[in-house]
């Protein structure tokens, strides 16, 4: 147990600092990995906060890795990246973000609740391009089913590629039951009318 709260902030410091996307990625796999068998321990203390952090900046995009100049990274060739590897990479690296995300909401559970704050809006952009907090405080108002219907067909017309919203429905998932009935203060109307509209129509209630 020792060895993993030495190795724990190492990982952290590589997810801050290192300026490969691969690299990245790869340390998340491996906390991922770290976080599964170790369960809530590693992430005491600081870890958790701080691991927290590195995650908010990869959603983002702002982290080192994803703000250097992507012409100086190649691929196993020496050649530097084109389009299509790029995306490759950047899918590869979200898809290990929201693993880990994943990861601690299984071993946090309740404690998980304060970054399931932070962490939902910034994954929820990954289902939809428009801000859909504007839709969640309008909800209330919505009482005429074909208005319903309209704000859904304008957000299926806005949402993102099939890629992003399958990993956010995916870790959405993870992370509610990760959470058990822990999530429940937390799933308001605006969260379900918001992955009804885009994938779970059954789920969508409306009298």
């Amino acid at each position: 147990m020792k060895l993993v709260h030495i190795v724990a902030p190492i990982y952290v410091n590589v997810l801050k600092e290192d300026e490969e996307r691969s690299v990245v990625t790869e340390t998340l796999i491996s906390f991922q990995d770290i976080i599964q068998q170790v369960g809530p321990a590693v992430l005491r203390g600081d870890v958790a906060r701080e691991l927290a952090t590195c995650l908010q900046a990869l959603l983002t995009k702002q982290a080192l890795c994803q703000t250097q100049d992507v012409d100086e990274e190649t691929n196993e060739e020496g050649a530097t990246l084109d389009e299509e590897e790029e995306a490759e990479i950047d899918a590869l690296l979200i898809d290990a973000v929201a693993d880990t995300i994943s990861a601690m909401a299984t071993v946090m559970q309740a404690n998980f609740t304060p970054y399931f704050q932070v962490f939902f809006p910034l994954i929820s952009k990954y289902y939809v391009r428009i801000s859909f907090l504007f839709f969640s405080f309008l909800f209330p108002f919505l009482l005429l089913r074909r208005l319903l219907i309209y704000l859904c067909y304008f957000l299926k017309k806005s949402t993102r590629p099939v890629a992003d919203r399958s990993m956010a429905v995916g870790c959405v998932a993870e992370i509610v039951a990760g959470m058990k009935e822990a999530v429940t203060p937390q799933a308001d109307v605006g969260v379900f009318l918001k992955f009804s509209c885009f994938g779970g129509g059954s789920l969508l209630r409306v009298s």
